[in-house]
């Protein structure tokens, strides 16, 4: 007997692929963003920014510094949510003179959040190959950490610090802007090579649910149907996945006697077909297998 389904393979197939899309989908919500941050800061938790200050000695911990800014009211994840879009715009300036003014009239971006928001951001723009904007989101990446040094350094707001951290970096002597790329293409390879573990674990992820998915679908003789109807001839896979009973019957009557029987057995241990007492296993010959399909019906 052919498996009474609700619908053709091909259609739960593309639910399944559906479901992962949504799986994905919700893998990147705010969330597990926040998540993310936190392990990349326990791997990283030093940022090179020696020369900021008279003090070369004052080094602090990545977006650790707790100003007293409106940002700092939200956890990260509401971060994301309510200033999302005009961090994304601010972290696609390129020149210093627009990022100043942009935070100008934005104060309440400048906090924590507002570099740990870009660091992600550029991870997820290298998972997705988009490598010259990625470049931009972590130079303002580093931008936005260097006016969260200063205030440390300072004892103050990190908002009080954004004009002169813009003034300082207009006219800065060498060795300060030396400084300043070597923690930028520091912070891209880092970026990097982040993007390529979480890329590893996202294939991770998705060969373990395939794996789970197909051991759900495995019929009684533990065989995949969605195998089994890749294995089997063309004809026949029509005729399970349209419930086409006469089709199914003259497929297995083109079949000689052995390919018939090595075909069933696929066909009943994988749950494609389910036998009903009585069912004579088809062989080659017509009346053999139109007997077994008139008992399937």
């Amino acid at each position: 007997m052919v498996e009474d389904r609700d619908e053709p393979t091909e259609s739960k197939l593309a639910g399944l692929k559906s479901k992962e899309a949504e799986i994905k989908k919700q893998q990147a919500d705010f969330t597990s963003k926040e998540k993310e941050l936190e392990e990349y800061e326990k791997a990283h938790p030093s940022w090179n920014v020696d020369n900021m200050s008279t003090d070369k000695h004052n080094r602090t911990l990545i977006n650790k510094s707790t100003p007293k800014a409106e940002g700092t009211s939200m956890d990260l994840s509401a971060y994301f949510k309510e200033h999302g879009d005009e961090v994304k715009a601010w972290g696609m300036l390129s020149k210093y003179e627009e990022s100043h003014k942009y935070l100008k009239e934005r104060m309440y971006l400048v906090c924590d959040h507002l570099a740990s928001f870009l660091v992600v951001w550029a991870v997820d723009l290298q998972v997705e190959e988009k490598k010259e904007l990625m470049k931009r989101v972590a130079h303002q990446a580093i931008v936005a950490q260097y006016i969260l040094e200063l205030a440390k350094t300072l004892k103050r707001d990190p908002r009080s610090t954004v004009d002169a951290f813009f003034t300082r970096i207009g006219s800065a002597e060498q060795q300060y802007l030396d400084a300043f790329q070597d923690e930028y293409k520091s912070l891209i390879k880092r970026v990097e090579a982040r993007a390529i573990a979480r890329l590893e674990e996202a294939k991770a992820e998705v060969a373990a649910e395939e794996a789970a998915d197909r051991e759900k679908r495995l019929g009684p003789g533990g065989l995949d149907p969605l195998e089994v109807l890749e294995e089997i001839p063309a004809k026949m896979k029509d005729a399970f996945q349209t419930q086409n009973t006469p089709m199914l019957k003259e497929s297995f009557a083109e079949l000689s006697e052995e390919e018939a029987s090595v075909v069933y057995r696929k066909v009943v241990d994988s749950g494609l077909w389910v036998p009903q007492e009585g069912d004579i296993p088809p062989g080659g010959g017509g009346d053999a297998a139109e007997d077994a399909a008139d008992a399937s019906e």
